[in-house]
């Protein structure tokens, strides 16, 4: 029997010292700071990079209009097709939204004129 409570008292939990269990939580502190700072630093990336995309837009946005009023459609139709890549804001959509519309109407019209003359030409009307 005396076997028996030798190797039991083998089974039992070890018990750390004080110092040991505080260097521990001290490691385990400093994992969870730098942990958070990293998961800061990500959100804050992200932030910016959604900042600095949204900009972007808002240039191309303004180009486009630009190039719409002063009715340069060749110009303004890749930037409008470079917008399509981007997560536009709801009022950046709704701007894209109609220009998109108003440079598909100007171009349609502008094939119809050049289809007329180019039927006139064929009749005969302009030379």
């Amino acid at each position: 029997m005396g076997l028996a409570a030798l190797l039991c008292a083998g089974c039992g939990k070890s018990e750390t010292s004080p110092e040991s269990t505080a260097g521990g939580e001290d490691a385990m502190v400093v994992e969870e700071v730098s942990i958070q700072e990293t998961v800061t630093e990500t959100a804050d990336a992200a932030k910016q990079a959604v900042t600095d995309a949204a900009a972007q837009a808002q240039e191309l946005l303004s180009k486009a209009q630009k190039l719409v009023a002063e009715k340069k459609y060749e110009e303004a139709g890749p930037l409008l097709q470079q917008l399509a890549n981007f997560k536009l804001t709801p009022e950046q959509q709704k701007t894209f939204d109609s220009l998109k519309a108003t440079l598909q109407k100007a171009m349609e019209t502008q094939a119809v004129k050049e289809g007329t003359k180019a039927v006139g030409n064929l009749l005969g009307g302009e030379k």
